[in-house]
């Protein structure tokens, strides 16, 4: 038998079961994984943004070359290959952005299920925050 603390002074007493413990384990793992993937996409939302500025200033360019980093050395391009680049560029974090996007529905509908079943057994006793 666990004991939970309840406010000052207060103490109730709750069975826990072994399948309570395994689905406030999964909750921690699920929402350690739903932070993980809003960082992911933030991150990709900072590269995407780079980007879009990026383009813009390609726009701007009369002729001449552009040099672009690609992996360790940087790359002599004209202005019209260096925006074909950058738009593969974005398309390839776009759909990286979506993918994570879909990960982190399914993450949270996992959450929102388990957090149900977690407080109707344990009600206001537990911090699922």
């Amino acid at each position: 038998m666990s004991t939970l603390f309840l406010k000052k002074n207060q103490r109730a007493h709750i069975d826990v079961t072994y399948e309570d413990q395994q689905k406030i384990c999964e909750f921690s793992v699920l929402h350690n994984r739903m932070l993980f993937l809003k960082d992911e996409i933030s991150e990709v939302e900072k590269k995407l943004n780079h980007l879009d500025g990026l383009s813009e200033e390609i726009e701007f360019l009369d002729d001449g070359e552009i040099f672009m980093e690609l992996g360790e050395a940087f790359v002599a391009m004209d202005p019209e290959d260096a925006s074909d680049a950058v738009e593969r560029m974005q398309s390839k974090l776009q759909n990286e952005k979506r993918e994570l996007s879909k990960s982190l529905d399914t993450v949270n509908q996992s959450i929102v299920a388990l957090k149900g079943d977690i407080k109707r057994v344990f009600g206001d006793q537990i911090n699922l925050e």
